[in-house]
């Protein structure tokens, strides 16, 4: 037992600074119930040793508190392009008021950033709007809010947006149009595929490297791949995109309705224009009626364009706790014990806890405080993020899943990523 103890004391310390706030931290699994005296199993706790368990969880709380301050909160940095034009043509702008141009109305503008800057809700009901618009922002407000778990949202540092003029904003475009113009071609054939080919000669002669890329030349193996680690090992898609999923006493099957192929939006100025105003788009998705797996760019969008922001962890974590202990980490202190197993302490229950708190809200909306960038030349919203499924999504959902999709801005999930998970 005091083996398991000592375990279990190095597994908290490590966790503390993830924001795993157990109340069992720093103790051993019997201390709790346990007082230092030989007390008798049917006495109840007194007054003192409930007050020393109120002091123990309140400096367990001021602990974590205090590591998570020491993180520096770095104001934040942007590319310059909202002080470099004046009339804010490289910026996030939808909703509000636009020229037939698609240019945002200069003193609506000035407004917007006043409202932020003071950050009054009350206010926030006078954010200027388009004649057109129908659609809302996304809880921009989001930005004020303290969490109380893990370390504070703005302690988060997204690096800015390549500027507007630059080389490697020049061929991030390129690279998103590419995205959108190969939506249908099945993964499964990047390799035989023409129009990848032709992608692929593009982008690998631009002077600029895409970031995302490793060195040396794009590969049909390393085409639209993301910059995280592992997101070059194993096959484009994961394997938690097509498993099963373990949902309670059902099975969810991850064949879903999809768009039909070779449907295009924003392709004309006007559809462009009423995107940026916020206006009710004229075109509609259309489905096909029979499910089937994401295999291609078009599929992954509309998943991107209708998930939840945790929703692929959740998923990858049911189906990994399937696999039973084999599925938890060497050192939980828990596993290879004799006579229990772990459930709201290291065992299922908080690893599922886990994938909704280990990045809290306020961190994943920090970015609506950040800087983000328009380039109405591709019609591709950026964000700071620099998220490439996300920007894959925003491109694709914009240009072939649907016009009215606006003011969508968190970071989602790297679904790709997730294929370095699984061998």
């Amino acid at each position: 037992m005091e083996d398991l103890v000592i375990s279990r004391r190095k597994f908290l310390k490590r966790s503390s600074e993830a924001g795993v706030a157990i109340a069992a931290a720093g103790v051993g699994l019997g201390s709790m119930l346990s007082g230092p005296g030989n007390r008798s199993a049917g006495i109840k706790a007194g007054p003192s040793e409930a007050g020393r368990r109120a002091q123990q969880s309140f400096e367990i709380r001021c602990d974590s508190a205090r590591a998570d301050s020491r993180r520096e909160n770095r104001a934040p940095t942007t590319n310059g392009d909202e002080e470099r034009y004046a009339d804010r043509r490289a910026n996030f702008a939808k909703s509000l008021p636009h020229n037939e141009l698609g240019e945002v109305e200069p003193n609506a503008y000035a407004d917007w950033l006043s409202i932020l800057s003071r950050g009054d809700p009350g206010q926030f009901e006078d954010i200027p709007r388009d004649p057109l618009a129908i659609a809302k922002l996304n809880d921009p407000q989001a930005t004020y809010a303290f969490d109380l778990v893990g370390i504070d949202s703005h302690a988060t540092h997204l690096p800015p947006p390549p500027a507007f003029a630059s080389r490697a904003m020049a061929v991030e475009m390129a690279e998103l149009y590419w995205q959108a113009l190969t939506a249908d071609v099945p993964f499964q054939n990047y390799e035989a595929s023409p129009l990848i080919a032709a992608a692929l000669s593009d982008l690998n002669a631009f002077s600029q490297p895409l970031a995302s890329s490793p060195a040396g030349k794009i590969t049909s193996g390393t085409l639209f791949r993301g910059e995280t680690v592992g997101a070059l090992i194993g096959p484009y898609i994961s394997q938690f995109l097509w498993l099963e999923i373990p949902y309670g006493i059902k099975t969810i099957d991850q064949r879903y309705r999809f768009p039909g192929r070779n449907q295009c939006f924003l392709n004309e100025l006007a559809e462009w224009v009423a995107c940026q105003r916020g206006a009710e788009s004229g075109a509609k998705l259309q489905f096909d009626l029979n499910p089937r797996y994401i295999c291609s760019n078009r599929e992954l969008a509309e998943y991107v364009h209708q998930d939840f922001s945790f929703q692929t962890y959740l998923n990858a974590a049911l189906i990994m706790l399937r696999f039973g202990g084999e599925a938890l980490s060497p050192i939980n202190p828990y596993r290879g014990s004799r006579t229990q197993f772990g459930d709201i302490t290291f065992g299922n229950k908080n690893v599922l806890s886990l994938r909704l708190t280990s990045l809290p809200p306020m961190s994943r909306w920090v970015a609506m405080r950040l800087e983000f960038t328009f380039d109405p030349t591709a019609l591709t919203v950026f964000s700071s993020a620099r998220n490439r499924l996300w920007a894959c999504s925003v491109t694709i959902a914009e240009r072939i899943t649907s016009a009215s999709m606006v003011s969508y801005c968190p970071p989602l999930v790297a679904i790709r990523s997730a294929s370095s998970m699984v061998s």
